[in-house]
């Protein structure tokens, strides 16, 4: 494949894939009997696992296909990784996961706003809850929330404003 054909493959699929699995997965795991630990585990991993999909990192793209334990994903997302691992897109470095000291510091001050807001109402929302069993979906679902408008506007709106 030459450079002109690598830069004009598009990406659908990868979006397409890295925004269902981020919502639909969330979901699932709420609706899960498990223990609050439990969710809380898997409901972190599939969220930051999901945003580095969705930021085109392959090895993300590959842990996700992987953990999915669905062989027709996997047959469907390695022919399609296949014919996109040495693009550009897919071989940048990361912005939101900085490796520098400072790494908090650097990134953009809508996203620390989101994700500071986030923490807070986590924390508040399971804490404030008198009964014991605390409902989880008034602790997360508005956090996942927050996380996917911020990175639909970024990703669908806020480049449309630029042009």
């Amino acid at each position: 494949m030459d450079n002109q054909q690598k830069n004009e493959i598009g990406f659908g699929w990868w979006n397409i894939y890295g925004w269902f699995c981020l919502i639909i997965g969330g979901i699932v795991i709420c609706s899960l009997q498990l223990k609050e630990s439990g969710i809380l585990f898997l409901l972190s991993l599939n969220t930051a696992l999901m945003i580095m999909v969705i930021r085109y990192n392959k090895y993300a793209f590959l842990l996700s296909t992987l953990l999915s334990f669905n062989p027709i994903l996997w047959i469907v997302n390695f022919i399609y990784i296949r014919n996109r691992w040495h693009h550009p897109k897919a071989n940048r470095k990361s912005i939101i996961f900085s490796s520098t000291k400072a790494g908090w510091w650097t990134l953009n001050k809508s996203f620390r706003l989101v994700v500071v807001t986030s923490a807070v109402w986590a924390f508040l929302a399971y804490y404030l809850q008198d009964d014991y069993q605390r409902n989880l979906s008034l602790v997360f679902v508005p956090v996942a929330g927050m996380l996917v408008f911020y990175f639909a506007y970024k990703h669908l709106v806020a480049p449309a404003e630029q042009q």
